[in-house]
């Protein structure tokens, strides 16, 4: 009995210095319940099984801590020091069979590729099913206390995709029938832990045809945002080859950039006998929507 009662004891006082331990590496330790949402561009909420979510990742000051899992109730349990820049990212890619996921390793930059798509020969990309992305940051609060009750948060994760068209009016009266080759250049195939697009550059060769009028149109293709800093190329071929088009900048000579949810129509003007012109429209705006799908 006695060395039941002396068991019972140690198994105390080792749960309270586990506890101890704990709570000494963060002093000043801040509790979270983290939720995570599927939401589309409008805000309104999706299912879980629309895409699979991988785990939370943790980052302190831009520097990779630890991976959280769910736990059954489907929420993320956190506790950090409270004075430290906390970030918590999440990502779900709707088929997985399409993307990589780099396992992150201990003191990784926030900086560093994530989730990576698998392209095909000559660095064409697929066109990617939906990615989800969102993140939570948690500024340094040195008021908390050790007996402040949890906070709960919701991460919203929304597509990081956009949507580009190609249209280009007058191609057949200027420069014939035939196959056109349209090449879209620059964009990237990559999001890094910060939600910040990376990875290898692709290609896009985009399918179309023309319409009625002798306008080029291309179906439209699903892409990441340009990469911050760089810009979009639109190269058109004709079928022997020869290079009739090649632009990165808008008429006013602004950079041609995809932003994250666009959905837009990059317009070349072959009409006129002067250099052939490209405007960014709106897919809203474009006056005949039937050409396109």
């Amino acid at each position: 009995m006695r060395n039941g009662i002396k068991i019972i004891v140690i198994a105390f006082l080792l749960s309270t210095l586990m506890v101890s331990c704990i709570y000494d590496e963060f002093p000043n330790h801040r509790q979270c319940d983290i939720s995570l949402r599927l939401v589309n561009s409008r805000g309104a909420v999706l299912s879980d099984s629309v895409a699979h979510l991988y785990n939370i990742d943790w980052f302190v000051n831009g520097i990779y801590k630890r991976t959280v899992a769910a736990e059954k109730d489907g929420k993320y349990r956190v506790t950090f020091n409270s004075t430290d820049r906390v970030t918590l990212v999440a990502v779900a890619a709707s088929d997985t069979s399409e993307c990589h996921e780099n396992t992150p390793i201990l003191d990784e930059s926030i900086k560093d590729t994530w989730l990576q798509l698998k392209t095909g020969g000559e660095n064409t990309s697929p066109q990617p099913h939906a990615i989800y992305y969102g993140d939570l940051d948690v500024t340094p609060d040195e008021n908390v206390s050790d007996d402040d009750p949890a906070k709960s948060y919701t991460i919203l994760m929304k597509d990081m995709r956009a949507k580009v068209r190609v249209e280009i009016k007058g191609l057949k009266t200027r420069f014939g029938d035939g196959d056109y080759r349209i090449v879209l250049e620059g964009l990237r195939s990559g999001i890094a832990y910060d939600g910040s697009v990376t990875g290898v550059l692709v290609n896009y060769d985009m399918k179309g045809s023309f319409d009625s009028q002798g306008n080029y149109t291309t179906l439209p293709d699903e892409v990441l945002p340009t990469k911050s800093g760089e810009r979009v190329s639109i190269k058109v071929y004709k079928q022997d080859g020869s290079l009739l088009f090649d632009r990165d900048v808008d008429e006013q000579g602004n950079p041609l950039e995809v932003k994250k949810n666009d959905d837009i129509v990059f317009v070349i003007n072959a009409s006129y006998l002067t250099d052939l012109t490209v405007t960014i429209v709106p897919w809203a705006d474009i006056e005949n929507p039937t050409s396109f799908q």
